[in-house]
């Protein structure tokens, strides 16, 4: 039995306490997750969603690792089915004017964020603000890649941004982070077309 099966198969001896329990459990079921997924691969993460209309998301992510696409999509691949879950592969794009992220105690949205970008044939480069950023604390870094996966999906911020640099003060001719959707589109038109 290959490594994609065997994580459904084991999966599947936990899902019904999970899908019922898992916000009252998740101190016990998400590092049990956690370690069964890095046995695929290191950099494989995931997240469970709220009940939605009787079935939960199961959105593996790659956590911006190119690397690891080819393990999250055959995890996809390999899911059997079952009525009370969704299987994701990366993050998503959401169609959203607002997003917000919360990481302990840190709360950081689409209007906390700007920048400029200088577009290659290689990709976009990306000077980004985030309002009272602290180069010492993680948690600034780690939000804007969360709400860059929001705004334009995981696929595409690994694909065509190439570079990110984030700066502690901003300098001219910063956008606002949701103009950065219609960049990337439009990047991705003239990149598939080239």
């Amino acid at each position: 039995m290959d490594k994609y099966k065997k994580f459904w198969e084991w999966f599947f001896t936990i899902e019904n306490d999970v899908y019922k329990h898992i916000e009252q459990k998740a101190e016990t079921y998400v590092p049990l997750i956690d370690e069964r997924l890095k046995q695929i691969h290191a950099d494989l993460v995931f997240e469970i969603s709220e009940q939605l209309d009787n079935y939960r998301q199961f959105i593996i992510s790659a956590d911006g690792m190119a690397r690891a696409f080819d393990d999250v999509f055959k995890l996809k691949e390999a899911f059997p089915g079952h009525s009370n879950w969704e299987v994701i592969a990366l993050r998503q794009r959401e169609h959203t004017l607002q997003h917000h992220v919360e990481l302990d105690g840190l709360t950081l949205g689409y209007e906390d964020i700007f920048f400029s970008e200088k577009q290659e044939e290689d990709g976009l480069t990306l000077d980004i603000y985030i309002d009272d950023y602290d180069h010492e604390d993680n948690r600034y870094v780690h939000g804007y890649f969360l709400l860059l996966d929001s705004l334009i999906g995981e696929y595409d911020a690994v694909s065509f941004i190439k570079d990110t640099n984030i700066l502690e003060s901003p300098h001219k001719n910063m956008k606002p982070f949701l103009a950065l959707r219609d960049i990337v589109d439009e990047y991705k038109k003239h990149y598939a077309n080239a």
